[in-house]
């Protein structure tokens, strides 16, 4: 989510579990905020360390993005400061 400069107010699920011990299986979807729009990824990895993980988490968000979340994020972003300009209205 770092990668993908989500919060809890952007529509990006991530969801793990643990395979044999040290594999982990990351599954993460980035969704439009009318729900029209989705691109999701799963990969695993085996994960020791912390940075294990943080490659990992890039390694999924870079998938994402290859895949079309930066123009859902973008657009996310553009609604934003629309409302924004608006007065939050």
């Amino acid at each position: 989510m770092r990668t993908l400069e989500g919060g809890c107010s952007v529509p990006i699920g991530v969801e793990t579990e643990w395979e044999d011990g040290d594999i982990l299986i990351m599954r993460a979807v980035v969704v439009s905020l009318d729900g029209s729009e989705a691109v999701e990824a799963e990969e695993k990895m085996v994960v020791k360390t912390k940075e294990d993980a943080e490659e990992f988490g890039v390694v999924v968000a870079r998938m994402l993005v290859q895949r079309g979340a930066d123009n859902i994020l973008e657009a996310i972003t553009l609604n934003r400061k629309t409302v924004a300009e608006q007065g939050d209205a």
